[in-house]
């Protein structure tokens, strides 16, 4: 197992986690819960061969997966070398329901303190909109009580990460905003174009090859490239007549 510092959190994992997202499950549909004669050998299969990064969520698994991590982490015993990552995916104004749910993950994860805590499934308008002006806020709180040690995100944006670093290196002027532009945009443009249609692949594996072959889903809609590429190349000339350094 290769293992790797995490940041600037002092924590040394596996790069390879156990994300329990999807658990086996016993039952059909909103009634199904995780199968724990299956789930919780396999976590504890994952943490002998040496993985130290487990990641769930609230919602994962019908809201049965924290529970079945938490059981399976009691059951393991040597909880101290296993980093433990979950989300919280509220983001709107009433503030108990964020609590509540953090309440509910340490209940569920039977953990006094969340290793990795995160807003879930961020994008630029959620940051600036929910979590920089009040979301933040509470996880400050909850960091301040020792209830999270770690602050993190999961984010859920794609061609809008392009147009958000070139915002961000407009408002700020910061070279590594530049820089990251840069590689984003050098990477999707080697990787995700189709080469015989001319659009672009929506879903890669690790290693930059396709994984599926359609363009759409009920997710990203068939508009969400172009209005990303058109705001990107009207940002770019208006950087380029207000004198900024020229991006290619």
């Amino acid at each position: 197992m290769i293992y790797r510092k995490l940041g600037h959190t002092g924590y040394t994992i596996s790069q390879l986690g156990f994300g329990a997202m999807r658990l086996p499950m016993n039952g059909d549909g909103t009634d199904a819960l995780v199968n724990r004669d299956l789930a919780i050998p396999m976590i504890h299969r994952a943490f002998e061969l040496g993985i130290t990064y487990i990641d769930t969520a609230r919602g994962y698994c019908n809201e049965d997966s924290q529970r079945a991590v938490g059981e399976a982490l009691e059951s393991w015993g040597d909880r101290k070398n296993i980093v433990v990552s979950t989300k919280n995916p509220y983001f709107g104004p009433d503030e108990k329901i964020w609590w509540t749910n953090l309440e509910n993950s340490l209940r569920r994860l039977r953990v006094d303190s969340i290793d990795i805590y995160n807003y879930h499934g961020i994008n630029w308008k959620i940051f600036t909109e929910d979590i920089e002006p009040r979301v933040s806020t509470w996880m400050r709180k909850a960091y301040d009580q020792g209830l999270v040690k770690h602050i993190c995100a999961s984010f859920h944006d794609s061609n809008e990460a392009l147009y958000a670093l070139l915002l961000a290196h407009k408002l700020t002027g910061g070279a590594i905003y530049e820089e990251w532009y840069d590689r984003v945009h050098e990477y999707s443009f080697a990787r995700h174009p189709d080469p015989d249609y001319g659009e672009w692949f929506g879903y890669l594996h690790r290693d930059g090859t396709v994984s599926h072959t359609f363009k759409g889903s009920s997710w990203k809609g068939c508009f969400h490239l172009p209005r990303q590429l058109l705001y990107s190349w009207l940002l770019l000339k208006e950087m380029e007549g207000r004198g900024y350094e020229k991006i290619n």
